[in-house]
């Protein structure tokens, strides 16, 4: 049957050394439209200057941005050893291009490999360049690494699948991060840019309220759940501060107490979120100014549950009904019936624990997904799992419940003389690998049919041993000063089987320093 869509196209971008790379990240994004473009009403088109550039007069990069690069939602870039050459604007038409989308205000996802290289193969000359050019945007950017193609499969189907939810809305707006350029005017005096976000933020949260405390960390300005401030930084506590009084100030926002630290939107200031609403789109900007910390703080804390001690006492009910051992004390267990027992209740609270559990890897966070495919397998974020230990901890006093989980790799399907992780089941009959569908078409039999008149299920299997953490979004592995410390503990679990337990009194002295400041409030 047919159905309406919204097309956004996503250009990928790399030099001539990963030809195998940018294949599978067309044949990634082809997956996800045979899987997801229908329920979203969201097709994702790969683009790119060797399919859709056509001959013409010009300097030739300046011709791939207008005829390619412009019309891009999503830049996809991936480098090996080579930057690529000079386009006489930039070092490459890659990096040319990398900008270009930059500034127009558009995302970029970096990728970039490790896979070893044989040295008579090296351009030297190259590889330094490419290394200046990535110690260059480290600082601000966050650049992903993958060791094989199999593990750039991995991440970049995880992490596209997250980038369509965080910068595609209901409403199939753009990719584009766009920032106002109309002046809102209170009483004739000019609203500034960060007034507005501010009030547009407020306006997020289910009170219309924001709270703003001081403490030896500096200032905080907290609303719909998100810190807004980049804590020490006194620049950064400026802005903010001055957006909190001018809000003040045009009696946008008025004091709900006799502190000074709780704030509630004002009739007045609803009618001004109606027309910023009508004439910006400020609602999805950030300021330029603030630091890359905070702003992947603000990431990590983007969405929030109505009431965070809701989800915490859930999730501490799940443990103490499993392991009541567990209170105020590390317990481990290689069981699979009381393994697969927690991960089942998890399972049937799914629906309350939507946004507010979360699953770290040990570098990065993301919300948590968690069902049983119909073969009864477990699947964790869409991943087959299979999980030989858990390590369970939880504490009503401190507000830091959690469970490590050790997942081995799952059994692959042999087809055709060769082992698969990633497989996709026809009509209940066929299994073939991923690999094999291409543009939503695969051959079964020997006769090549359009999935999209079939029933298909795709499976994905765990295929790394790995130790990932599953904590409620409240909880202080969220916020990036632990992030560190979290790839330490993940460290030990690798080095030692049963965790010594000075790592785990560390972990709690970690979590009293950083907890939600709601959780704080109560406490």
């Amino acid at each position: 049957m047919p159905y309406t869509a919204t097309v956004y196209k996503v250009m990928i971008a790399s030099p001539s050394d990963v030809p195998k790379e940018r294949a599978l990240i067309r044949e990634i994004i082809n997956e996800w439209n045979s899987i997801h473009s229908k329920d979203k009403k969201i097709v994702l088109m790969p683009i790119g200057w060797e399919s859709h550039a056509s001959p013409a007069f010009g300097r030739p990069q300046e011709i791939i941005n207008q005829q390619v690069l412009h019309d891009a939602d999503l830049l996809v870039a991936l480098f090996w050893n080579r930057i690529g050459s000079p386009t006489g604007k930039a070092q490459s038409g890659t990096i040319e291009e990398i900008n270009e989308h930059l500034r127009a205000g558009k995302q970029v996802m970096i990728y970039v490999s490790n896979a070893k290289v044989n040295r008579h193969e090296l351009d030297l000359k190259q590889a330094e360049a490419l290394d200046k050019y990535l110690k260059g945007i480290r600082p601000k950017a966050l650049v992903e690494t993958y060791e094989s193609t199999s593990k750039l499969r991995k991440k970049f189907t995880s992490q596209l699948a997250h980038t369509i939810l965080r910068y595609f809305d209901n409403n199939g707006s753009s990719l584009e991060t766009k920032s106002s350029s109309i002046p809102i005017s209170i009483d004739s005096a000019p609203l500034s840019d960060i007034a507005q976000i501010l009030l547009l933020k407020i306006a997020k949260d289910p009170k219309g309220q924001v709270m703003r405390t001081r403490s030896f960390d500096g200032l905080s300005v907290t609303t719909h759940g998100q810190e807004l401030v980049d804590r020490g930084n006194p620049r950064d506590e400026a802005r903010w501060q001055s957006a909190i009084e001018e809000l003040i100030t045009n009696n946008l926002i008025s004091d709900r107490g006799s502190k000074g630290e709780i704030f509630a939107i004002t009739s007045k200031g609803f009618q001004l979120i109606d027309n910023l609403k009508k004439s910006t789109n400020l609602e999805e900007f950030e300021p330029i100014t603030v630091s890359e910390t905070n702003k992947k703080k603000r990431q990590l804390l983007e969405k929030k549950p109505k009431s965070p001690f809701h989800y915490l006492d859930l999730f501490r009910k799940i443990c103490i009904q499993n392991f009541p051992k567990a209170y105020k004390s590390t317990f481990y267990s290689n069981s699979k019936e009381r393994i697969d027992k927690i991960f089942n209740e998890l399972i049937t609270n799914e629906a309350n624990f939507h946004e507010s559990l979360y699953i770290n890897n040990g570098f990065i966070s993301s919300e948590l997904t968690i069902k049983r495919s119909s073969f009864g397998s477990l699947e964790i974020n869409g991943i087959d799992t299979t999980i030989s230990e858990i390590w369970v901890y939880f504490d009503d006093r401190e507000f830091a419940d959690y469970i490590i989980y050790h997942c081995i790799p799952s059994k692959p399907v042999y087809i055709n003389n060769e082992y698969y992780f990633d497989t996709a089941l026809i009509d209940n009959k066929h299994t073939i690998p991923v690999g094999e569908i291409h543009n939503n078409h695969a051959e079964i039999d020997g006769i090549v049919i359009d999935l999209s008149e079939h029933q298909v299920e795709i499976t994905r299997r765990n295929n790394e041993n790995a130790y990932h953490i599953i904590a409620t979004e409240y909880h202080c592995v969220m916020q990036e000063k632990s992030l560190t410390f979290i790839r330490d503990l993940f460290k030990v679990l690798v080095t030692h089987n049963k965790p010594a337990p000075p790592v785990f009194n560390l972990f709690r002295a970690k979590i009293s320093y950083h907890k939600h400041p709601e959780v704080l409030k109560t406490l």
